[in-house]
């Protein structure tokens, strides 16, 4: 919102830089306002259609990322080695939480694994085995290669 309305100031500052009163001034600074206005409203409107799954892919075509949902309650759960392979693992408490921030996965229970290449989801599985399985396959002999 800050940023909003540091823009909005900037351009009513940038209006009267060349101030002179007549009426035609006064008709340009209301025209920009409504523009801008307009403009901020689409921004919004556009910004809020962005897919949320997207800040859990993967930066790099050809790496791999990982949602880890947990129930929070378990104890410490041990990252399995192979996750530190993966360009980015993020890890969430609250299985409610993730459902209503990303709610396309349809996440049933916890622990699960969800697995995204830069195209998108490609393994949802309910065993950490399973995604182990599917890392080691895909980055084997690529363990030790990374320095």
């Amino acid at each position: 919102m800050n940023k909003v309305f540091g823009m909005f100031l900037l351009l009513i500052g940038s209006s009267l830089m060349g101030f002179n009163m007549d009426n035609n001034y006064i008709g340009n600074i209301l025209i920009r306002m409504i523009a801008c206005i307009f403009f901020f409203m689409a921004i919004k409107k556009f910004s809020n259609r962005v897919n949320p799954i997207s800040e859990l892919m993967p930066y790099r075509k050809g790496d791999h990322s990982i949602l880890w949902v947990t129930d929070g309650e378990s104890g410490i759960n041990e990252m399995p080695s192979i996750f530190n392979s993966v360009g980015k693992v993020t890890m969430i408490t609250n299985l409610i939480s993730t459902n209503e921030r990303y709610p396309q996965l349809k996440l049933e229970k916890c622990p699960v694994f969800v697995i995204f290449d830069k195209e998108g989801l490609v393994l949802k599985t309910y065993k950490k085995d399973e995604a182990i399985q599917y890392l080691e396959e895909k980055y084997e002999g690529d363990l030790f290669k990374k320095d």
